[in-house]
């Protein structure tokens, strides 16, 4: 029989023999082997939905691939490892005999390490199969056309969990085949070295702090600046989060063998059963390991993905452009800038009746939706002349006192923490783009109750009916109390200005309108005014169906094109994502805890047995359980999510365009429920006398 049949055939009857940690191995390699591949299914499908309109270049899809692609590689080593790990363990006096008959050690890593090819093969396979039923039960369910496998990609799949299965099993084989023949033959090996690098694992968590803050703070610092921001420094500080969190990542696993020994110190005080887990936890940190950093990274990518999410959506809630308040429905009856250059609104034939087209606009959403309030918005005629060019003009002069210190190119001045709460208001820092331009209302209080949807202060009431004015944003006011009004802006520096006394009336939200006067006050400053657009606020949110309703009735009046009725509905937020992620991030926590509960199963048999035969009671068995499932996942899962949240911190400081927001009652549930499901899975599934005494 030649030497390379022999080691096939050792491998078989060690997978063979050890059936149960054969299949566990299998599964683990199997989950991540089957969301790949129904992945791969669904996004091949035509007509997908979720392939249309996903604005990624070919580039970036590759560089997620590889990014998915590794860290399910490195979370399956990982878990599977420690596997291997107490396979190899068990496997030393059966490679010690061979080794005592001449063979090499290359052959005794071939015999330990081909189980990884082969269970990783019979996972793989399994995965690919569930996969695919997965991916075309989901590609039907979304309206898929037709349902699509390729099977090279399906191969390749299986491929990749036989190398994983190799990569995991090969460390824990060569250091299998060095283990002394003598004391293997005998029964018993050296005990594991224990290197002391609590000092390398605190360099590291130190040196990550910093690499994660320092950049970011030099950033902020350098946005701030009057001179702006620098792109050279941006390039460079934007890919540092993620280095930082490396390596404080890396910093917290070589620090974890110092935790579980103080954990094993402090434990007496917890009880028995708590201080033979501790202990239990310490003695085989080789088996632990592993499974606690598959633990740390996974919760730490949760925290980042979630932390990450709840910032966006917080940042997106402040700086949202708002053109009303929310419920709040709108037709433009005039062309305003967009992004880009663009030109947005409708388009008005020449000689059309403003007036009357707006009374019709008005009269379609008394007619077709719930109106609450409802006012026509007129504003003023104020033209800019530069050289032979003439443009619509803000008539509204900002005093120097109130504006934001720069607003260069590039300078970011404008974020919701800035430290300037001048460059807090989108509006009066000329973020204006996509919103109707109304520096300028003429209306009365119920104008300005529709505007603010609810009833003016009696101050605002009171300067309306004095023909003075009213402000919706502080920096229009000047220290004396007035708003400027520049009526004939030019470039040659000729203008007529005029000052009004106003007030203040702060709207709940930043609101694109700006200062508010009646029609007497505009008559008297020779205001020219125009109908810009209608505004109502409704006492339900309308129906999509009552919305298309009123484009129809808007399409069908004379003289316009393009008149559409706009809701303000505020900005939305996914609530689903974060729960998709915590309960992807918790399963997986739990699949990695359940390796380390079956292992400590496997190898605490004989102090199951020392421990009932000196008088141990099945509690005390099923406790000592609970507390090693208990001591894993809340190392990894604590040490994950601090890492987590100090990463998502230091890419949302206050003044880099962003709000840091975390999403605590997810990260919470993540790291006190999973320890305590983990413990009762413990305590249920640990091996009772009976069990024990077999």
């Amino acid at each position: 029989m030649s030497v390379a049949r022999l080691v096939l055939r050792l491998a078989a009857r060690e997978v063979r023999g050890e059936a149960r940690r054969s299949g566990l191995i299998a599964a683990l390699i199997a989950i991540p082997v089957a969301g790949l591949a129904a992945g791969i299914v669904f996004l091949q499908s035509p007509s997908a939905p979720i392939i249309a309109d996903r604005g990624v270049t070919a580039g970036a899809e590759g560089g997620v691939v590889v990014l998915i692609l590794a860290f399910v590689g490195a979370l399956v080593c990982l878990l599977t490892g420690s596997a291997f790990l107490v396979a190899a363990k068990a496997q030393q006096r059966s490679l010690a005999v061979i080794a005592s008959l001449g063979t090499s050690r290359a052959v005794l890593v071939a015999i330990s390490s081909l189980t990884g090819p082969l269970i990783g093969g019979v996972g793989g396979g399994v995965g690919v199969l569930l996969g695919a039923g997965l991916g075309f039960v989901l590609a039907s369910m979304s309206g898929a056309a037709s349902v699509y496998v390729s099977g090279s990609l399906m191969l390749a799949l299986v491929v990749f969990a036989v190398v994983l299965g190799w990569i995991a099993a090969l460390p824990p084989a060569i250091a299998a085949s060095r283990a002394d023949v003598v004391l293997a033959i005998q029964g018993s090996t050296l005990p594991a070295p224990r290197p002391r690098r609590l000092p390398l694992g605190v360099g590291c968590l130190v040196t990550g702090i910093a690499l994660a803050f320092g950049p970011r703070i030099l950033d902020v610092v350098a946005r701030q600046s009057a001179s702006g921001s620098f792109p050279w420094l941006s390039a460079l500080v934007a890919p540092t989060p993620f280095f930082a969190a490396s390596m404080m990542l890396a910093g917290a696993i070589i620090s974890t063998p110092f935790l579980l020994r103080r954990w094993a110190r402090g434990a007496r005080a917890w009880g028995l059963a708590a201080q033979l887990a501790a202990r239990d936890a310490d003695r085989n940190r080789t088996r632990h390991l592993p499974v606690i950093a598959a633990i740390m990274g996974t919760t730490f990518l949760a925290v980042l993905v979630m932390c990450s999410q709840s910032s966006s959506d917080t940042t997106s809630r402040m700086t949202y452009p708002y053109l009303m308040m929310p419920g709040g429905v709108q037709t433009a009856l005039i062309s305003y800038p967009g992004d880009q250059g663009t030109t947005l609104g409708p388009t008005i034939d020449p000689g059309t009746d403003r007036e009357a087209l707006a009374e019709s606009v008005a009269a379609v959403f008394t007619d077709g939706l719930p109106i609450d309030r409802l006012s026509i918005i007129e504003t003023p005629q104020v033209l800019a002349t530069t050289g032979n060019t003439t443009t619509p003009a803000s008539p509204v002069v900002t005093p120097e006192a109130n504006r934001c210190v720069s607003n260069l190119p590039g300078n970011d001045r404008f974020t919701p923490l800035a430290p300037d709460p001048l460059c807090r208001d989108w509006y009066t820092e000329g973020a204006d783009l996509g919103a109707i331009p109304a520096p300028v209302i003429i209306g009365d209080a119920l104008t300005l109750a529709t505007i603010l949807d609810a009833e003016p202060s009696q101050a605002a009431q009171t300067a309306l009916a004095n023909g003075e004015a009213v402000s919706l944003h502080s920096q229009f006011v000047d220290a004396t109390g007035t708003v400027e009004l520049n009526l004939n802006p030019s470039a040659s520096g000729e203008s007529t200005t005029v000052h009004i006394k106003a007030v203040v009336e702060k709207a709940a939200e930043v609101l694109p309108f700006g200062v508010i006067v009646t029609h007497e006050t505009a008559s008297r400053l020779g205001l020219q005014t125009e109908s810009s657009q209608v505004v109502a606020m409704t006492t339900r949110e309308p129906t999509e169906l009552e919305l298309a309703a009123i484009d129809r009735k808007l399409a069908d009046l004379a003289g316009t094109r393009g008149l559409l009725v706009h809701l303000e509905t505020g900005p939305t937020a996914d609530p689903a994502m974060g729960w998709l992620t915590l309960a992807l991030s918790g399963s997986i926590v739990l699949a990695a805890s359940i390796v380390a509960l079956t292992l400590s199963r496997t190898e605490g048999k004989r102090d199951a047995l020392t421990l009932h035969a000196v008088g141990a009671s099945t509690k005390t068995l099923r406790a000592t359980a609970a507390w090693q499932g208990t001591t894993v996942v809340a190392t990894g899962t604590w040490a994950g999510a601090v890492i987590g949240v100090l990463t998502a911190f230091s890419m949302n400081l206050p003044g880099s365009g962003s709000v840091f927001s975390a999403p605590w009652w997810a990260l919470t549930t993540l790291v006190v429920a999973t320890p305590l499901v983990m413990a009762a899975c413990g305590w249920l599934v640990s091996p009772g006398t009976r069990s024990s005494h077999r």
